[in-house]
């Protein structure tokens, strides 16, 4: 497979969220929450987006942008407790969650 230079690695995640947790965790896990300052520690790191189910308003899904697997890899590797200490403290805003998975995306702009 050849790489386009325009590449990017895309993590996506999907996420049943308790009703009374929606406002909080559209706020920490949008585009300016706790997350997206985590992943600005890498260079690598691109964007988060957040998308809620316009059918079912508990039901979100995330997808974060690095320009590799590596950046993303080599960020949670040196910052593994803050890491487990941010995914923890908002495990009681979800129901469920569950990786989707990471996906490449090409562009020729």
């Amino acid at each position: 497979m050849m790489s386009n230079v325009n590449s990017a690695c895309a993590y996506v995640w999907t996420y049943r969220v308790k009703p009374e947790w929606r406002e909080k965790f559209a706020q920490a896990y949008g585009p300016n929450g706790v997350w997206r300052a985590f992943f600005m520690k890498s260079p690598g790191y691109i964007r988060t987006d957040l998308m809620r189910d316009d059918d079912d308003p508990d039901r979100f899904v995330t997808v974060d942008y690095f320009k590799d697997r590596q950046s993303r890899t080599e960020l949670v590797a040196a910052n593994s407790e803050e890491f487990e200490k941010i995914d923890s403290e908002w495990e009681e805003a979800t129901i469920e969650e569950s990786f989707i998975g990471m996906f490449v995306t090409e562009s020729n702009s």
